[in-house]
């Protein structure tokens, strides 16, 4: 079973060859869309769809669609194991708010390492319901937590992703199925400067649900 705390950490430490960074995303989605459930207060989740988003100068990998250096009042891909809620600034304007995201952050800022991964599609465990699309997941998170731990987790430092006790963690449970895993290009806006050029293209979007198609070839 792929050990998915040490991969990110090794990768937020440079433990890992930078020419193997592509390699690794591969093996740590292999980790969370078949062995890993999301818990939400009492209810358990599938990751059925997920991004990579990564900008780190030891791999020479300078991704400008990485929340790098934007949010600063919460800078949260520089941070391992934190849950980034993106755009966050109160729990009452992000219940009403449109633009919103959760990341799984696996960056350290001691290493200049700034790392994110978008969860974009769940299937609730109980009721098979999936729950598709970055908001409305966020939405569904706050439903079943409560406004009160969820502005603790939005807010507070700590590795609250790999902590059971916390009311919004990832538990391993080990290989769900052998669904085959897909790779596409981002689902992100075409790119404005030539940074963005070069990662528009790379192919890191990953998901297992065969109904999801590919954006771009």
């Amino acid at each position: 079973m792929t050990d998915l705390q040490k991969l990110l950490s090794d990768i937020a430490t440079n433990k890992i060859f930078p020419e193997d960074l592509e390699k690794v995303f591969d093996e740590i989605s292999v980790a969370l869309l078949r062995q890993t459930k999301l818990i939400a207060g009492q209810s358990e989740y599938l990751i059925k769809e997920i991004e990579f988003y990564f900008s780190g100068e030891y791999y020479n990998h300078f991704d400008s669609y990485a929340h790098s250096n934007q949010y600063k009042t919460v800078q949260r891909q520089g941070e391992f194991g934190e849950w980034y809620f993106h755009r966050y600034k109160s729990a009452d304007a992000y219940a009403k708010q449109k633009f919103r995201g959760l990341d799984l952050a696996f960056g350290n800022k001691e290493f200049k390492n700034f790392g994110g991964i978008l969860i974009r599609q769940i299937q609730n465990v109980e009721t098979s319901q999936i729950i598709d699309g970055i908001s409305n997941i966020v939405g569904e998170i706050i439903k079943n937590i409560g406004v009160e731990n969820f502005h603790k987790i939005a807010t507070e430092t700590g590795q609250f992703v790999f902590d059971r006790s916390c009311s919004l963690h990832l538990e391993v449970f080990g290989n769900s199925y052998d669904k085959p895993i897909h790779k596409s290009a981002r689902v992100i806006p075409k790119p404005d400067t030539e940074e963005k050029a070069n990662y528009y293209q790379r192919f890191y979007r990953y998901f297992n649900n065969p109904e999801i198609k590919q954006v771009r070839p």
